[in-house]
Order: structure tokens, then sequence, then C-alpha cells
């Protein structure tokens, strides 16, 4: 299709006690196709609330979680170029999955859509929304969850402006808080 196609394999060593100290994580694995006009990325990479271009400049491994979605996860993503930019993506979950039920039991992927505006030298903002929805458990009704996010950066020399919010449903997938409670009728 004309389009030059890539591979990332990111991983690192990083873990917290017993067993898992210093284990291999898988950070990114994903197949790229680009052109002058779209990206398409199929793999895990950043989960689409967690905005690279304005997530805080840390040296921390949290990057500001729980403040920031933080959240690396399974993904279809098609991005346009310019300086008007549409993301869409549909996600599952994996490393990080909600608390009370998962998008893989609700048999939906997690869909996200996001309009990005700007140069990201000088200035980029954006807004976009993100729907999940999940089963706590086999019979139970699928629960939907709503998370919305607005930011803009701006370069003024030698200082960088970041703002970022959030307002999410059951976000514990992006390592925030939230949850759901099911009642078994026992």
């Amino acid at each position: 299709f004309g389009m030059k196609s890539s591979a990332v394999l990111e991983s690192h060593f990083f873990g917290s006690t017993g067993a898992s100290i210093n284990g291999l994580g898988l950070r990114h694995a994903y197949v790229q196709l680009d052109n002058d006009n779209v990206e398409v990325k199929v793999g895990q990479f950043w989960h689409p609330m967690f905005v690279t271009n304005v997530s805080p400049g840390t040296y921390n491994f949290n990057a500001g979680s729980p403040f920031q979605p933080f959240n690396r996860s399974p993904q279809v993503r098609v991005t346009t170029k310019g300086n008007v930019r549409f993301i869409g993506a549909l996600l599952t979950e994996l490393d990080f999955k909600s608390i009370g039920g998962t998008a893989a039991t609700s048999g939906l992927p997690a869909f996200h859509a996001q309009l990005q505006f700007g140069d990201d030298a000088k200035f980029v903002g954006g807004i976009g929304a993100n729907y999940k929805s999940i089963r706590p458990s086999l019979g139970a009704d699928v629960v939907g969850a709503f998370n919305f996010l607005a930011y803009a950066k701006a370069n003024l020399g030698k200082v960088t402006w970041k703002g970022y919010a959030n307002y999410g449903q059951n976000p514990t997938e992006l390592l925030q808080i939230g949850g759901i409670a099911s009642v078994d009728g026992k």
C-alpha cells in the first residue's frame, strides 16, 4: 500500500519482591505501517489516555500515577497526520486489568477516539474519550465506563508548560482509583 513498515520490541528489568525481582517485563511490542497521511500500529503500546507528548518529565518509574493514566495495552491504533490529528483505537487489557471484571470477559474491546491539534515543537492540545465494558462475572450484566481527557502543552523558550485533566469511571486499568463491586446473592 506504499507504506513504510517497522517493528519495535522494548522490555525492561523491573520487579518488586519474591520471584519477580529483576524480572523481564514487556513494555512495547508492535508493528507499524506509516505514510505521509496515516500511521497504523498493531501490538502493545501506551494506552491512548497516556498522551506521551504531555506526560510528566520524571525520573520515576510511575510517571505521575495515580493522577496520570499509566498503562500499556494491546491495541490496534490509527493516527492521521497533520496539524489536526485523529487517533482511533481498539484496545484490550493485559498487564493492568480492571478491578471487578475485565474487558476481555465482556466480549468487546475498549474504544478510544481523540482529536489532537498543533505542532509538538510549539503548542499541542487535544480532547478525547474512551469507552470500555466489563463483565464482573459469568452471567452478570455488562457494565460500561467512560473516560474523558483534555490536555495542552506549550513550549515557551526555556520553559515548557503542560496541563492534563481526565475524568474516569472505573479507570483501574489505567492505575487510577476506581472499581466496581459485585454481589453474588449469597
